[in-house]
């Protein structure tokens, strides 16, 4: 799990962050971490947005010297009651989206991506294309995915120190920059503010319906609830990248003590790394890795059925005479995946019993799911920006006490509260 997030509040202000790491844990770690320090020290929030990018800035430029690898994009948000409307100032650096969202269900419309409140920073963008190649940068085509220096497909983000070796002499002056964008607006308190990275929206999942689906959530659910239905969701409308959701309420209502996981692809089972990483965050929501894989298992056959119902009504999936392949569709993929679990553990098997098939099947080597697997593993491989096991809103969801601050956040992954 790569992403990091930072929710920091004070009697009269909050901060909340979204940083999605690339290549490694180490930069969004290190910029999570070293962001809260600073916010710690603050006697109030910084004045302008000249100060917010000096700070960044200034963080970033830390990292490198530490010759890490890795990278991270980050969206956050400072959040400032004023009487009955919340001040905002949204920044972004990468490909993470801010969006904003009525009681309603109604997305308050940004110059931004999709009608966001952030613009994404890619490399085929008109304006960073430009920056990228009078810094020295190129942007190359690969697979269909316009890259920088034709590895990386943001075009701003922390880190990744093999990208700003040209250009200067200014910091944000290199092929990916860690300049923020900035956006100052007002909300009343019955909005909330959503934290997303690009895994939710990947597949086919427009910010309009994020926003709606949240809206929908938060009349009945806490916030970690809502946002681990968004990653849900996601991961239903074809999502194969980690994912992580903030939201951010203003309500002043309190929070309950919710935790939630929602594991992703169990997709590399003899992949040692692959198996450390999934077993990190099963550690994370208080759980061993069996009980994850079964989780994931449970999860993917309940969707396939749900899919294959919608397709089919209550025929089994179709198969061409000719040559014995599936009817493409939704379902065929959550049908590829289920075939790496070789058919899964008896039905008859309930409780520690089931667990321990799923321990046993692992230690027991997991069966080579064969070439007709590659096609869907292919999406999570590409490039630099490679798809975790699952991320932290398709992970945990952890909500925190309540404390004294006026504002609140909530994301599928390390807390989420409402005040």
């Amino acid at each position: 799990m790569e992403d990091a997030h930072v929710a920091f509040m004070q009697d009269s202000w909050g901060f909340f962050g979204v940083f999605d790491g690339h290549g490694g844990q180490q930069c969004s770690s290190f910029v999570a971490r070293r962001l809260t320090e600073e916010l710690k020290a603050m006697k109030a929030v910084p004045p302008d947005d000249a100060s917010v990018k000096s700070l960044m800035l200034r963080i970033d430029a830390e990292f490198l010297e530490a010759k890490q690898p890795s990278g991270s994009t980050g969206t956050f948000a400072f959040v400032v009651p004023e009487g009955e409307k919340i001040q905002l100032r949204v920044g972004n650096i990468g490909d993470s989206r801010v969006l904003l969202g009525r009681a309603d269900g109604t997305m308050v419309e940004g110059s931004g991506t999709d009608g966001g409140l952030t613009t994404d920073h890619k490399p085929d963008n008109e304006v960073e294309a430009a920056r990228i190649k009078r810094t020295g940068g190129t942007v190359q085509a690969i697979m269909g995915v316009a890259r920088v220096n034709g590895d990386l497909a943001v075009s701003r983000a922390f880190g990744d120190a093999q990208h700003k070796q040209t250009g200067g002499p200014g910091q944000e002056d290199h092929p990916v920059s860690v300049e923020p964008e900035f956006a100052t607006l007002s909300c009343d308190r019955s909005d909330f503010l959503m934290l997303v990275c690009d895994g939710i929206s990947e597949g086919n999942f427009p910010n309009r319906e994020v926003v709606q689906l949240a809206a929908k959530e938060l009349k009945t659910k806490e916030p970690a609830q809502a946002a681990a239905s968004v990653c849900r969701r996601a991961l239903e409308s074809g999502s194969m990248d980690n994912l992580s959701c903030m939201i951010v309420c203003f309500d002043g209502k309190g929070a309950g003590h919710k935790k939630e996981l929602l594991p992703g692809p169990f997709t590399e089972p003899t992949h040692g790394a692959f198996r450390k990483a999934y077993a990190g965050m099963a550690e994370r929501a208080g759980l061993t890795l069996e009980a994850a894989v079964e989780q994931r298992y449970n999860l993917v056959r309940k969707m396939e059925q749900e899919t294959n119902h919608k397709e089919n009504g209550d025929a089994k999936p179709k198969e061409d005479k000719e040559n014995g392949q599936e009817e493409k569709g939704p379902g065929l993929e959550l049908r590829r995946e289920l075939r790496v679990f070789d058919g899964g553990p008896p039905e008859k098997l309930e409780g520690e019993e089931r667990t321990r098939w799923f321990k046993e099947w692992q230690h027991g080597g997991a069966p080579n799911p064969g070439p007709q697997l590659h096609d869907a593993r292919g999406a999570f491989e590409l490039g630099r920006r490679r798809s975790q096991p699952f991320g932290d809103g398709a992970g945990a969801g952890l909500s925190g006490p309540p404390c004294p601050a006026p504002c609140s956040g909530g994301h599928g992954g390390e807390a989420a509260t409402r005040h």
